[in-house]
């Protein structure tokens, strides 16, 4: 696939120059945005939702690095109105029940 590429735009890579730094920067992307997208979805929704809709438009925010998706995610705030929501509601999986006699 590179070759035919190369052979389009008239560039050769030799080994261990260009091509390997392109080839290790393109891994380190693609194992950060993967550990990025794999992220608990309840608790960094929203996070990856709008990066996601940014990167439609053209802005990339996408971490670069592994230790870039690494802070991201353990430094993020979210609005603490929506907390309840992640934890389950108010609901806590108790529920009672009642008998009521005729007397």
């Amino acid at each position: 696939m590179f070759k035919l590429a190369e052979s389009d735009i008239g560039v050769e890579y030799t080994k261990g120059t260009e091509y390997q730094k392109t080839k290790i920067n393109a891994s380190a992307k693609e194992l950060s945005t993967c550990f990025f997208l794999g992220a608990d979805k309840h608790r960094y929704g929203r996070l990856i939702k709008n990066t996601e809709n940014n990167f439609i438009h053209k802005v990339n925010q996408y971490p670069k690095m592994f230790s870039a998706a690494h802070s991201l995610l353990l430094n993020y705030k979210q609005d603490p109105r929506n907390i309840t929501n992640m934890v389950g509601g108010f609901s806590d999986g108790i529920a009672f029940a009642t008998s009521t006699t005729g007397k």
